[in-house]
């Protein structure tokens, strides 16, 4: 196992941290900028863009809260962590302020917007994100069957699938439907589709 100490200087689009090793990018779900960890380096194969997975967190941020699936924790390991939910080990409002600067610094470098025009866009909440802790808010969800037919996402980056006990990003509805208490033999995938669209 090659693991390196990486300090997390930016986000990506898509929920990964950025830090950099010898002048490479590296791409490390599941960190916060501003954090330093212990990180397995899981593919070196490209020039200037390596991938690591955390192991631990050395040096936590601030904003840094238990994550709202229990399955996705760094605590696992990263082959038994659930994808998805790539912001959910942070604090809801550092969210939005780390989702306003990609979006500032994607419309700077890709659409052409000047810095002082950018610096006006802001990741807001809708009305009863807040209430709801940022959770709740999907109305399509797009699960994967294992061996026996329990229900969970992908890990990250793999076709590994990680049964899990709840969908915290999905609607009420969905939640209260049974989906995860009825298992699907012999099926790859189940969407789930809430028509009330009303979280």
């Amino acid at each position: 196992m090659n693991t390196v100490e990486l300090e997390i200087t930016t986000m990506a689009h898509g929920g990964s941290g950025i830090g950099r090793i010898d002048g490479r990018v590296v791409f490390c779900p599941g960190v916060i900028p501003g954090e330093v960890v212990e990180a397995e380096l899981v593919e070196t194969s490209k020039k200037s863009l390596w991938r690591a997975e955390a192991i631990s967190i050395l040096t936590p941020s601030p904003h840094r809260v238990p994550h709202i699936w229990a399955e996705a924790d760094i605590s696992r390991k990263p082959d038994h962590r659930a994808g998805g939910a790539d912001y959910g080990h942070i604090e809801l409002a550092h969210q939005r302020e780390l989702k306003t600067e990609i979006l500032r610094d994607s419309l700077q470098r890709f659409g052409g917007l000047t810095s002082s025009l950018a610096h006006n866009v802001r990741v807001e909440s809708v009305p009863g994100d807040d209430e709801r802790n940022g959770l709740e808010w999907r109305t399509r969800v797009t699960l994967h069957a294992d061996a026996s037919g329990r229900l969970g996402p992908y890990a990250e980056r793999s076709h590994t699938v990680i049964p899990v006990t709840s969908v915290p990003l999905a609607s009420r509805s969905i939640q209260k439907s049974g989906l995860l208490e009825t298992t699907y033999e012999g099926a790859d995938s189940v969407r789930a589709l809430d028509t009330t669209g009303s979280g």
